[in-house]
């Protein structure tokens, strides 16, 4: 179901686009609906190219970035059944089983709000042995 804040947005914008196929000039239509004609140029692009569709507020009401519960709760589940598991690999399965797509960035900051994060540290070379002495030419 729209929304009713979606709609009437989607009715003002359609009016207007009414008024100027009767006659009246874009700036003059704009005016009379109290409409930034800069703000109304980018919804008739919409309209021209999706037709009313494209009249929908495409906003979510929220940020579409916030992971929900459901994920959230997942990735602290899966850590705590694994602690050694990756941030890496718990993305990967969410990926893998359809749930969400997010990333390892993203799953990390949701690991370290929940304290715990494994924070593995960076590795080198020299840590697991691959750089030898350079010797002279």
């Amino acid at each position: 179901m729209i929304p009713e804040w979606k709609l009437q947005k989607m009715i003002e914008i359609y009016d207007i686009i009414k008024d100027i196929e009767k006659g009246m000039k874009k700036k003059g239509a704009c005016e009379k609906h109290n409409m930034p004609y800069r703000t109304f140029h980018r919804w008739e692009k919409r309209f021209q190219t999706q037709g009313k569709n494209g009249l929908l507020d495409k906003r979510a009401g929220s940020n579409p970035w916030k992971v929900t519960r459901i994920v959230r709760s997942y990735l602290v589940e899966k850590r705590k059944d694994d602690p050694s598991i990756s941030a890496q690999e718990i993305v990967n399965k969410l990926e893998s089983e359809g749930i969400v797509r997010i990333s390892v960035k993203h799953a990390n900051r949701i690991l370290r709000e929940e304290n715990i994060h494994k924070n593995r540290g960076r590795v080198t070379g020299k840590k697991i042995g691959i750089y030898k002495k350079r010797t002279k030419w």
